[in-house]
């Protein structure tokens, strides 16, 4: 700050200048031109007191990060968002790439099953309620042909 200058005095030079970190203004040029004219216009206030609040304004931001950024950087705040879904479908899942090829496989046998056993009538309940399989109703031929063979024998009655 030069001697001139109405924040001579108000400011410090480690509250003006560049910022080590991140190369940009502490300030920016636009609100120091704020400051200087709030502090040069004559509305009937004493400078002095007016340079006391513009110390005290940056004394309220000095602990303000979010301040900082957004009034004496003129950055836009930060947006933060409660929407979490953005039909990207999943970042990161913690299931391992082979439980995820089980569950896959497990479906494909499951419907390959579900193919047989409609394409075999049973699914459909097609027939009696005691045949439940095909060698169940093997089975039932098998004993139901040993009786009729049985009963033509002779001396069986």
């Amino acid at each position: 700050m030069k001697v001139g200058d109405p924040l001579y005095g108000v400011l410090s030079e480690s509250q003006v200048g560049l910022d080590p970190l991140t190369g940009r203004p502490r300030i920016v040029d636009e609100m120091l031109a704020e400051m200087r004219g709030y502090i040069i216009n004559d509305d009937g206030v004493d400078r002095q007191v007016k340079a006391e609040r513009v110390r005290a304004s940056l004394k309220d931001l000095e602990n303000d990060y979010f301040g900082q950024k957004t009034i004496l950087i003129l950055e836009p705040p930060p947006i933060i968002s409660q929407l979490v879904d953005r039909g990207k479908g999943h970042i990161f899942n913690f299931e391992t790439q082979d439980s995820i090829n089980a569950k896959a496989k497990g479906e494909k046998d499951g419907q390959r099953m579900m193919a047989d056993a409609i394409r075999s009538g049973v699914a459909m309940g097609i027939g009696s309620l005691e045949r439940h399989t095909q060698s169940d109703q093997r089975a039932d031929s098998f004993v139901e042909e040993l009786a009729s063979l049985m009963m033509a024998l002779p001396g069986q009655a």
